[in-house]
């Protein structure tokens, strides 16, 4: 918690390189990345340390970049990536991505999509490339439907994800590949083509099916769980969903994951007795803010059955385990908007 008090998360995962006698991040990347690209952040990050190669301007401004993110200063932020990434320099990718998730947390739709077309197709890594594609087609659908802009944005997003999906970059994971098609997935919704729409999630399924059975064990396989679900509703399977989470619960009896996805799962197919069940079977096993996300789920399911009693107890609860949290991971926003909807009710 305190840590996340002083560094904000582009996602998660975010990955720091941090120099101890200063305290201030060298690099930053939000998401994953092959070894290589790995090994590349950690050697360029190396390098920052080298006043002559932080005082370059790519570089630069970079570090000014994930000192404002550092403030939660996001808007401020953004620009300084913009500006490293429209400058020469290896950095383009890690400028571009970083630029539009601090547009992203900045709430600027606008700006992430003018920089979203700037930046599309400059850049192929193993999974940053395909985020980026993420965050333009996710600000592109909070727009107005009668928007031009969302109609160009989403179809230069549904280009350059198809390219990546059909030619995945070097390095890309299992995981990787299948993000790629869930954006694709995503955009070909948001243009409403159905059929493109569910090619995108059985070409997904089929992927993470075949890794996790591949796998020794259920710790190993349930990595593609969350994914194999989202497809399995996609797909009007539910009942694979189930049978698929059920047994895993058996296997992990104390994954709360586990639980509060075969909770989602019963609730999204009407099921919400059974979901109230392993809803609060998620509650009991887990902390922190992910019990948040789960308590908001309990209070959803009981409004979907129209029970306001228990739908106000859940909240109630939602706002107490919030309030408890320390900074960091204390969410002001979340706790105002579950008071506001307790006082609704």
């Amino acid at each position: 918690a305190s840590f996340v008090a002083q560094f904000a998360m582009k996602a998660w995962p975010t990955f720091f390189v941090i120099d101890p006698s200063t305290k201030t991040a060298l690099a930053e990347h939000g998401g994953s990345l092959s070894l290589d690209e790995l090994r590349a952040l950690i050697d360029e990050a190396l390098r920052t340390r080298d006043p002559a190669h932080a005082s370059t301007p790519q570089v630069r401004a970079l570090l000014e970049g994930h000192a404002l993110f550092a403030k939660k200063q996001f808007a401020e932020a953004a620009k300084k990536y913009v500006d490293a990434a429209r400058m020469p320099g290896p950095r383009v990718a890690d400028a571009s991505l970083a630029a539009i998730q601090a547009f992203s947390r900045a709430h600027d739709d606008a700006g992430c999509i003018d920089v979203g077309l700037q930046e599309l197709g400059k850049f192929r890594t193993s999974s940053s490339s395909s985020d980026f594609v993420g965050y333009v087609v996710s600000c592109a659908t909070d727009l107005d439907a009668k928007d031009p802009k969302r109609a160009e944005a989403l179809t230069a997003a549904r280009t350059a994800i198809a390219r990546l999906t059909e030619s995945p970059p070097p390095g890309a994971s299992v995981d990787d590949k299948a993000d790629a098609l869930a954006i694709l997935a995503d955009c070909a919704q948001a243009q409403g083509d159905v059929a493109a729409f569910q090619a995108a999630h059985q070409k997904r399924l089929a992927l993470l099916e075949a890794d996790a059975k591949a796998q020794s064990t259920p710790e190993r396989a349930r990595v593609h769980d969350y994914a194999r679900l989202n497809s399995y509703i996609a797909l009007h399977r539910g009942d694979d969903a189930i049978e698929m989470l059920t047994e895993r619960t058996q296997q992990l009896p104390t994954s709360y994951e586990a639980w509060a996805r075969l909770a989602s799962a019963y609730h999204q197919l009407g099921r919400d007795d059974d979901a109230i069940v392993a809803c609060n079977r998620s509650i009991e096993l887990s902390y922190g803010p992910r019990r948040l996300r789960y308590r908001t789920l309990l209070a959803d399911i009981y409004k979907d059955k129209h029970d306001v009693a228990n739908e106000k107890k859940a909240v109630a609860a939602l706002v107490d385990d919030a309030e408890k949290l320390p900074d960091g991971q204390r969410d002001d926003a979340t706790i105002a908007k579950a008071k506001a909807r307790l006082a609704k009710l």
